[in-house]
């Protein structure tokens, strides 16, 4: 809340009060009221109070809600891009042949085709093979479909 500073200051003088005298009147510290009206603002509290001293001394101090400061606009989100359509089914191609391969090596390996270390490097490539495909369709599809 804001206090019409012109008008306490001029209904105080008006009935020869100092600052000390209105301040213990209003039961806050003379620095107080000493700052307000220099133009500081003041808190809900001291508002109250000094309103309700001079109202009590027949003037009608003015007060008006202190409007609370507009926070700057957000910046706007980023637009969000859906996948192309060929990319999506290039996601999805890539990892059925992923999981096809994957149940050829387990079968092999359950078989006794393959050993657990020719296992390793072949579900090793498999993951190196997959993640290299994604990637390529990812960047093909930043840079065709911007």
């Amino acid at each position: 809340m804001q206090i019409d500073i012109a008008k306490l200051k001029e209904a105080r003088v008006a009935r020869g009060m100092s600052q000390e005298d209105a301040a213990d009147a209003a039961g806050i510290s003379a620095r107080t009221l000493q700052r307000i009206e220099t133009g500081q603002p003041a808190s809900f509290e001291t508002a109250r109070a000094l309103a309700a001293l001079f109202e009590t001394l027949g003037v009608d101090v003015r007060m008006t809600a202190n409007p609370e400061p507009e926070a700057p606009p957000a910046a706007p989100a980023p637009p969000t891009r859906e996948p192309s359509l060929g990319a999506r089914w290039s996601r999805r191609g890539i990892l059925l042949g992923g999981t096809a391969s994957l149940a050829g090596i387990v079968i092999g390996f359950a078989q006794g085709g393959m050993t657990s270390g020719e296992l390793g490097a072949a579900l090793g490539l498999l993951g190196l093979g997959v993640g290299v495909a994604f990637l390529i369709v990812e960047i093909l599809d930043r840079t065709l479909y911007r």
